[in-house]
């Protein structure tokens, strides 16, 4: 897929930092950017912050990278132009993929840790797939 050249450069900056409420904890958010196609692709996760959500942090970070993964992708799916697409993929399907693909994440990594305190995650209704224009 061809896209047109990037009339501009995009500045982002960006920094993981602890709330006033949160000093004496680790920080327990995510964020990651990336500049793809001539747009920016940026996704944050604002983790739990609580001594009862110890693995806070790794699900703010899981969050992050499933957003970029899917992100990303968009323009390998549709048509440029096409902004009713990205605007209905992004009104009813996103969710739902980064929902599913975010819980798959959380379930390999206690299932690679032995974690005990795995929380259920219900399985979308239906998976819906983006089709190209």
């Amino acid at each position: 897929m061809i896209h047109p050249k990037p009339r501009w450069r995009w500045l982002v900056t960006g920094k993981k930092v602890t709330g006033a409420a949160h000093q004496h904890k680790p920080c327990q958010d995510w964020i990651d950017w990336r500049e793809s196609q001539g747009a920016v692709v940026l996704a944050v996760a604002d983790g739990h912050g609580s001594e009862h959500s110890p693995h806070s942090e790794e699900g703010a970070r899981f969050g992050v990278e499933v957003a970029m993964r899917l992100l990303l992708d968009i323009p390998e799916k549709i048509e440029p132009g096409c902004l009713s697409l990205v605007k209905h993929y992004a009104e009813d399907q996103l969710p739902r993929h980064l929902v599913t693909a975010w819980a798959e994440e959380v379930r390999k990594h206690h299932s690679n840790h032995k974690l005990e305190e795995l929380v259920p995650v219900p399985k979308p209704k239906a998976n819906l797939e983006m089709k190209r224009m």
